[in-house]
């Protein structure tokens, strides 16, 4: 999720862009558009870590999900935000697979060459089709520690871009 917050929100993350950069108000969109994709802002995986200290079984593998979207509603929400709409392409199944993807903007300071970040966002483009990012229901600690809450994309994305229009 904080990808589609940068440069405004709190985080650890090396700069880079997943499909839409926000701030140049343009969109590489992988397939479709509508596989379900699911995100959590870093600092609530962070509150479900330290939950998970206390816990004497760890699963071997576990979840957490603070929203599930799709890149055509997160496109719409960051339309809605900064009131106008994105240039966008999509690219087809078979570019993706071929590897010939679009590069969206990408931040000046993401320290990539031009086929590192082709190579990144083909792969990205390929999990996402793949429906890899729709994590599985099972083993989410969600469940496990109700009372622990997350941080929902669109309030996400209203406190980084919510007065940018």
């Amino acid at each position: 999720m904080d990808y589609w917050g940068m440069p405004a929100v709190r985080t650890n993350l090396q700069p880079f862009t997943f499909g839409i950069d926000i701030s140049s108000c343009q969109a590489a969109i992988p397939g479709d558009g509508n596989d379900v994709i699911c995100m959590t802002y870093t600092y609530d995986m962070a509150a479900f870590i330290v939950r998970l200290l206390d816990e004497e079984d760890w699963p071997e593998f576990s979840v957490i999900v603070g929203s599930q979207t799709t890149y055509n509603q997160l496109l719409q929400l960051a339309e809605e935000l900064r009131g106008k709409k994105f240039q966008v392409v999509y690219d087809s199944v078979d570019k993706i697979k071929e590897g010939d993807v679009t590069i969206p903007p990408m931040p000046s300071d993401t320290g990539y060459s031009v086929e590192e970040l082709k190579e990144t966002t083909a792969l990205v483009s390929r999990l996402t089709i793949s429906g890899v990012f729709d994590l599985p229901r099972e083993n989410r600690l969600n469940a496990r520690f109700p009372d622990t809450e997350t941080t929902k994309l669109k309030a996400f994305l209203e406190k980084a871009w919510g007065n940018s229009q």
